[in-house]
């Protein structure tokens, strides 16, 4: 069975090639990018593929890929994972850092406005410095997606390096307070303070950057953005009527945060007619299932509206976390928190300038930057 190909461009570029599909996203369910990579845009191949883990597919899973011995879905994972959700959980209506900066440079800012209003749920009495750490880690990260290079490269690792050693600080110092299952559970999985602050600051990071992503595309849509608008523009005011939580589910539809999904086959199999040997990367496009003409009615528009009464089907190939045991743990508190503060921060409806052209579709799919017109923004 031959593979379509897809334009040879798309592992540099794949936006454009993305929205010019003139057929449903999801046909062809398999194209080929190279001789070992394949993009899945079936909701049930997709579904069969990320409900692997190790066997026959391997994950990594952000945050704790870059963590030595982790291993998605794997019972040792389980109570770290089971103690960030509920740390989340108590995020979302626990105490909360009071100091939060000022929102000007979307979705930068918006990340760090996370950071410091949900943070002290996951570093409780963390000082202003180890704060610091993180936020210009969590900068330097945007740069690096927005302006790729080798410059950009080695201030972001210097960032990094500097945040890990503020966290590995900061659990040295409070490895044996009590009452706080997250911080126990990493100091317990791995053992040294240096590899529980490396997954620590993964998750910092992820939670912070996935949320405020969703909420950063939210605004963006409700102001009407639509790719093509150039660096620049001013759209006007928004006046959105749908609840808070149904622009989110759709800004996520459109937009997925987690824009693609990786895994790994280790063994011999097959998948969807094609016979997939070992090594071959398999990635699973959510960006395109979401889009999905077989179950979406105007898929490529933001209809928040359409949430009311969600198409028959629709949890097939709705999939903005993944699935199965590698899916994002922090779901549920992105979409609320994301929810509560586009009820919450004042301004959000005023007229927004665009900063950039285009989006990125990196390791996530970031928004362009935007400001809104009340705010200043140092571009």
């Amino acid at each position: 069975m031959p593979v379509p190909r897809t334009d040879p461009g798309f592992a540099r570029d794949p936006l454009p090639a993305m929205l010019s599909w003139a057929t449903d996203p999801a046909d062809p369910p398999v194209r080929r990018l190279a001789a070992d990579r394949y993009l899945v845009t079936d909701s049930s191949l997709g579904r069969r593929i990320l409900a692997s883990t190790q066997e026959p597919f391997e994950a990594t899973s952000a945050p704790f890929g870059a963590v030595p011995g982790w291993i998605p879905g794997h019972p040792d994972t389980r109570p770290v994972l089971t103690a960030l959700g509920s740390a989340l959980d108590t995020a979302l209506t626990g105490p909360r850092t009071v100091a939060t900066p000022a929102l000007s440079c979307w979705p930068d800012d918006a990340s760090l406005r996370y950071l410091h209003r949900f943070g002290s749920a996951l570093l409780p009495a963390a000082s202003p410095a180890v704060f610091r750490a993180v936020a210009a880690a969590l900068t330097r990260s945007y740069a690096l997606d927005r302006r790729p290079g080798r410059a950009a490269a080695l201030r972001r690792r210097f960032a990094v390096s500097r945040a890990n050693a503020a966290l590995q600080g900061y659990l040295l110092r409070h490895r044996a307070t009590p009452g706080n299952p997250f911080l126990a559970a990493l100091l317990d999985r791995f053992g040294d303070p240096q590899t529980a602050a490396l997954a620590l600051h993964g998750a910092l990071g992820a939670v912070c950057r996935a949320a405020a992503t969703a909420l950063s595309w939210t605004v963006l849509l409700d102001h009407g953005w639509r790719p093509g608008l150039a660096a620049g523009t001013v759209l006007p005011a928004a006046t959105p009527t749908a609840p808070a939580g149904d622009r989110v589910r759709e800004a996520l539809r459109l937009w997925p945060v987690a824009w693609m999904l990786h895994r790994r086959a280790r063994t011999t199999t097959e998948l969807g007619g094609l016979p997939v040997r070992p090594g071959d990367h398999l990635l699973v496009c959510t960006f395109a299932m979401h889009r999905s003409r077989r179950v979406w009615s105007d898929a490529d528009d933001y209809r928040p509206e359409r949430w009311a009464d969600p198409p028959a089907g629709y949890r097939d190939g709705y999939l903005p976390y993944g699935t199965g045991p590698g899916a994002c743990v922090g779901a549920r508190f992105v979409n609320a928190a994301a929810a509560q503060l586009l009820d919450s921060l004042p301004g959000l409806a005023a007229p927004i300038r665009l900063l950039d052209e285009r989006p990125v579709l990196g390791a996530i799919a970031t928004p362009p930057r935007f400001q809104l017109t009340t705010a200043s923004c140092d571009t």
